[in-house]
């Protein structure tokens, strides 16, 4: 029998990355109600899923007439997930679009008061998509093979092109203090990847940020994270791009490896050779990996993807990179 999902939120998350992938595990993964303010999301989305899922406008609607889904998928705006989190769905897992919150402090908030009620909470989990990649996947597997050392060093990246193509028209709500700018959109993502190669702790000790006249968040970023034993990471992210791109480079004590645009692999082995590897996306793209995943949890009782508490700390990282930023003139 399939698990019974909830999707909350049919904006293009849901379109691009979460529909894909749950039509690809449907025979353990059954989409059974579709949740959006907006009429015209609900029917598209719904169309997209096999099975007719139940089409509700809003989440109250969820939490009543006997509905009890066994994972909630939150892939609404950053600003809804903590009102969500903290007073909805409380017998369910969640898995939570990243980032919980646009600040730490907002994401700790919703999670604390979704633990202190008398009805036991779901297990929270967030959504750590790029780790699921499956050429990140594979770095990650070459570094525990040890076939460049021990790494030591990560420069990593995520370049979108200009607006009106990329924020205003298609995700306005980012513009937004609680979108959380370029940090919550596409660095987030680098910090987490950071840690996952470099391992903690990690502290933000620089960071260099862009914000054009009359916006209220920064629309590029420059950061840089240190730890211990001389590791450190660089992460470089834009919404103002002539060109997009996206990169992971890691250098160790007896090699390299490269990412470019999430398929072109490289490794670098002490030989000083650079060999590619072939890459190929599985069917449904790469959250079709995290919801196998996510029902492997699920059959398990455990969090459904990346424990929240992970979250909170690349939120930590990137508050404290808002602390200290400078911004470029």
């Amino acid at each position: 029998m399939p698990y019974s999902i909830a999707l909350v939120g049919c904006g293009l998350a849901a379109e691009l990355f979460h529909v894909p992938a749950l039509r690809a595990m449907a025979d353990r993964l059954h989409v059974r109600w579709v949740v959006d303010p907006r009429a015209d999301r609900r029917q598209l989305i719904g169309a997209m899923l096999p099975g007719e899922p139940e089409l509700l406008p809003d989440p109250d609607a969820l939490d009543t007439g006997g509905r009890e889904p066994d994972l909630v998928v939150l892939a609404s705006p950053t600003a809804s997930h903590v009102p969500l989190l903290a007073d909805h769905f409380r017998g369910a897992a969640i898995l939570c679009e990243k980032p919980v919150a646009a600040r730490a402090a907002q994401a700790r908030t919703a999670l604390q008061r979704r633990s202190a009620g008398a009805i036991p909470a779901g297990p929270v989990a967030v959504v750590h998509s790029e780790l699921f990649r499956p050429a990140v996947a594979r770095l990650l597997t070459l570094l525990d093979t040890g076939v460049i050392g021990r790494a030591h060093t990560v420069n990593a990246g995520h370049h979108l092109t200009a607006p009106p193509e990329h924020v205003p028209q298609r995700l306005p709500w980012r513009l937004a203090p609680d979108g959380g700018g370029v940090l919550a959109d596409l660095a987030y993502h680098l910090a987490y990847l950071s840690v996952a190669v470099l391992g903690r702790p990690l502290a933000s000790t620089q960071a260099l940020f862009a914000t054009p006249p009359g916006a209220v968040v920064e629309h590029e970023a420059l950061v840089h994270l240190a730890g211990v034993s001389g590791t450190e990471a660089t992460i470089e992210v834009s919404w103002l791009a002539a060109t997009p791109r996206w990169w992971l480079a890691v250098d160790g004590t007896q090699g390299a490896i490269r990412v470019d645009d999430y398929r072109q692999l490289k490794v670098c082995g002490p030989d000083g050779l650079w060999r590619a590897e072939p890459v190929d996306e599985p069917a449904g793209g790469h959250y079709s990996a995290l919801y196998a995943a996510a029902a492997d949890a699920l059959a398990t009782g455990h969090a459904p993807g990346t424990p929240a508490d992970a979250g909170l700390q690349v939120l930590d990282l990137l508050d404290s990179a808002r602390s200290i930023a400078v911004e470029r003139g």
